[in-house]
């Protein structure tokens, strides 16, 4: 590593151990505030850890399995080092919290490969609406309004 790659990379750990926020584990989490894009089951949500309120939104979108999956704010190429690293930091338990919340939330939509019931293909790119019964969708919808809120307690395992 030469002298101005080195020079960056530890500007960017001190940065990053001054800028990136840590929160110890709380008893619980709250979701709240849910803004979806319905055509990709995509979006952000407002989360509370412990009485802390995040300032920034956490977005959310689905994973291949057809689980919801949450996404932390990043910091991208901090002193022009190539490198990403999360804004938040957060326990194991609080993240497992998290997606247990969005998967009490959201409903499990069929995963990509070959749907046994039709025999077509899924993919990343499957609208929704074809990974899930239009009565599980309306539910959904009519239950993630903008009034919703889900807390769950963390496992302190």
């Amino acid at each position: 590593m030469n002298k101005i790659t080195k020079s960056r990379a530890e500007k960017a750990r001190e940065w990053l151990a001054k800028n990136v926020r840590r929160y110890d584990e709380p008893n619980k989490v709250t979701l709240s505030d849910f803004k979806v894009d319905w055509s990709d089951f995509s979006g952000d949500f407002r989360l509370s850890i412990g009485n802390i309120v995040l300032k920034e939104k956490i977005e959310f979108g689905l994973e291949a399995s057809g689980r919801t999956q949450f996404y932390m704010p990043m910091f991208h190429s901090p002193h022009g080092t190539p490198m990403s690293h999360a804004a938040i930091e957060i326990t194991e338990n609080t993240s497992q919290a998290i997606s247990m919340a969005l998967h009490k939330t959201f409903p499990r939509l069929k995963g990509a490969g070959i749907d046994r019931e039709t025999g077509r293909e899924i993919t990343y790119h499957t609208h929704p609406s074809q990974r899930i019964s239009p009565e599980n969708l309306e539910k959904v919808i009519s239950k993630v309004s903008k009034d919703y809120v889900i807390t769950i307690q963390v496992d302190p395992a």
